[in-house]
């Protein structure tokens, strides 16, 4: 059987009250018990100073009368006994080396707590040194019964205080030890529930509190991911299958028709290759993708003239920009250049001009601006780019949207050929890995407006 936390921690506690109480206890019956020894003490007295007075008054000790329960001895000099009222005297009995005596000797006065050698019982003697004879007195120390003094009363009841105190500090303190705890328990039950919402939860505002929302966060965290990769998952298996059955259909239709027409069968061949383009660019675009959602461990940064890139990026696309009559402005230095990832910049810039071509229209134009954005002397300098092109724009409502993975515009910008639905979230992927910021806009006249900014990795 499993034993719950908080009875363990009441059990702790109250093991570390017992010590406490205990000592307490021993303290406290040690200071009784010392000023019980006090008081009998200063009573002996008494009985030795009325003992000698008697005897300097009579010259005699067998007169003088006393409690039952005390005994007094009087020695001389010699420590020789004198007077004993409770033995016969034994004149060759000496008491030298009893320690109230020895101290009575030094200091006038001294005091011993022993067990009594005839009556093996705890018993307190005092002696007292006169001009020509010891005196000792003593008692049972049990039957001296001394009345407990106020200032010992409110000790105690200190000490019932203190006692009762702790106990109610010690509910409180494992009530409160204990909240971090339902909140797990919560946590876990939520956990198994399957909602997987944990919004409800009420973490404590302590450390354990933390905890408990950094494992939240980081399970939503989880569940978001899950959520994306079958999303994703999804969306290229629905990606995939356009292309890979348009191939098949186009193979299956030469391969089943052994008398197709020499210029047809060519025809679907070169409508297979087109699917097989589509088909790789979508691997390509997946491939980026993931890759930025792994890290930057991917990717080396090295010094990139950017005329130069996009310079790369025109003659790769110039097919395509020439078939729909694009036209290619880019306003920038020669010597423009930055630190940072090549491929993901050759990326975004060829993504902007793949989403102008296939969405845009024939006979646009596009233009790319950019100028260096100074932070400071010594923090990294940034470049502030703008990219338009006088497509067909689209709804305002699609702008917050456009960078979304799989975004489909169902009117406005129509795939003629139909990207991967992956460009302009590399574009926004791209930006962000190199501490930048993009916006997006419809541009007067018809068209969109891109604006970013990339910084320098040195």
């Amino acid at each position: 059987m499993i034993l719950k936390y908080r009875y363990q921690l009441l059990s702790y506690f109250l093991l570390i009250i017992l010590v406490v109480v205990a000592a307490a206890v021993v303290l406290a019956t040690q200071h009784t018990r010392e000023y019980n020894v006090t008081v009998i003490k200063e009573r002996l007295g008494t009985y030795n100073d009325n003992i000698y007075e008697e005897y300097l008054r009579s010259g005699k000790f067998e007169n003088i009368v006393l409690p039952d329960h005390i005994r007094f001895t009087v020695l001389d000099t010699n420590y020789r006994v004198i007077y004993d009222n409770r033995l016969s005297v034994d004149t060759t009995a000496t008491y030298p080396r009893r320690q109230e005596i020895l101290q009575a000797k030094k200091k006038g006065e001294g005091s011993s707590l022993r067990l009594s050698r005839k009556t093996n019982v705890e018993t307190l003697y005092y002696a007292r040194k006169y001009r020509n004879v010891y005196i000792t007195t003593s008692t049972p120390f049990e039957i001296e019964g001394v009345i407990m003094t106020s200032g010992q009363k409110d000790y105690i009841y200190i000490l019932i205080g203190l006692v009762a105190f702790l106990f109610g500090s010690i509910i409180v303190i494992t009530n409160t030890i204990l909240k971090p705890l339902k909140s797990f328990r919560e946590f876990i039950s939520v956990l198994k529930s399957g909602e997987k919402d944990f919004s409800k939860i009420k973490f404590t505002n302590d450390e354990y509190g933390q905890v408990g929302k950094m494992l939240a966060d980081t399970l939503d965290e989880l569940e978001d991911a899950k959520r994306y990769k079958q999303e994703l998952s999804h969306n290229i298996s629905h990606e995939l299958k356009t292309p890979v059955t348009g191939i098949r259909g186009y193979l299956e239709t030469i391969l089943s028709d052994k008398d197709i027409d020499k210029e047809l069968m060519l025809k679907f061949v070169d409508k297979a290759y087109l699917q097989t383009l589509r088909l790789v660019s979508l691997i390509n675009d997946v491939s980026i993708i993931n890759k930025m959602d792994e890290g930057a461990k991917y990717y080396k940064t090295e010094r990139i003239n950017i005329y130069k890139c996009l310079l790369d990026v025109r003659e790769e696309l110039g097919y395509k920009l020439k078939a729909h009559n694009i036209k290619f402005e880019q306003l920038i230095s020669t010597e423009l250049t930055i630190t940072g990832c090549y491929q993901l910049i050759y990326s975004l810039f060829k993504n902007l001009v793949d989403n102008t071509i296939e969405h845009g229209g024939d006979n646009t134009t596009i233009t790319i601006n950019a100028g260096v954005e100074n932070k400071g002397e010594y923090a990294p300098y940034g470049i502030k780019f703008t990219y338009s092109d006088t497509g067909k724009g689209v709804p305002d409502e699609a702008l917050a949207k456009l960078f979304e993975r799989f975004y489909r515009i169902e009117s406005g910008r129509v795939r003629t050929m139909g990207g991967s639905g992956l460009g302009l979230a590399i574009v926004k992927n791209a930006v962000l890995f190199h501490k930048g910021k993009i916006e997006v806009m419809n541009r007067e006249g018809g068209g969109l407006v891109f604006k970013f900014t990339l910084m320098s990795m040195e």
